[in-house]
């Protein structure tokens, strides 16, 4: 009789010790921390609902690395990877949606420039909830931007930067995107942005300000 209880309690225990490291397949959406995945499309919003106020109480900056989950809690840091193309993204969660069947998570319009998705409008996903409560920081993209010409031809597009920062003595860099190669100032205020401008065109150089991203 003693060897069969000392086997039961050896056989409860194991079993107890299992139950602790089953894998529980939480309903999507539903965990918290670090280690929930899942897979689904993405969408994105931007200009129309930019300077609102977001579900969580902060303003809506489509230039900010952020996203809308229906579940997750806000500030939780979610890597968005693009299935087709391994292209990746850190969000921090600050808002609810999407509200359309289907779709798991809405990108604001930075996230989804980063994932080259802005034209498509959606694009097959994998989330993982890196951890809670980690919010991501402010980017120094502040104020905006002075474009000065875009090229097809990326030597044409430095050459024109180079020649630029020399005559004007502000720096003006090159960012490239789907094959078109944009000259660019560096983040200015606005008003510093517009006397800017107005220099270039004055120099028959059809420049514009644009909001930074």
């Amino acid at each position: 009789m003693r060897r069969l209880t000392i086997l039961s309690a050896a056989v409860l225990l194991l079993m107890s010790a299992c139950a602790h490291h089953r894998h529980v397949d939480r309903e999507p959406g539903a965990a918290v921390a670090g280690g929930h995945a899942m897979e689904g499309t993405a969408s994105w919003y931007g200009k129309k609902f930019h300077g609102r106020r977001t579900a969580n109480g902060e303003i809506y900056d489509m230039h900010l690395l952020t996203a809308a989950h229906k579940t997750l809690p806000f500030h939780t840091l979610v890597r968005v990877t693009r299935l087709d193309t391994g292209r990746s993204v850190m969000v921090r969660i600050n808002d609810r949606g999407p509200f359309v069947a289907g779709r798991i998570i809405d990108l604001s319009f930075a996230a989804a420039r980063r994932l080259g998705m802005t034209e498509d409008g959606t694009a097959a996903v994998r989330l993982e909830a890196v951890s809670a409560d980690f919010p991501l920081p402010r980017p120094p993209a502040a104020g905006v931007r002075v474009q000065a010409g875009a090229f097809s031809i990326s030597a044409n597009a430095l050459a024109a930067a180079r020649e630029l920062t020399a005559k004007f003595s502000f720096k003006f860099v090159v960012e490239s995107e789907n094959g078109l190669h944009r000259v660019l100032s560096l983040h200015l205020k606005r008003g510093d942005a517009e006397i800017l401008c107005r220099r270039l065109r004055a120099a028959g150089i059809e420049a514009f300000v644009r909001e930074a991203f």
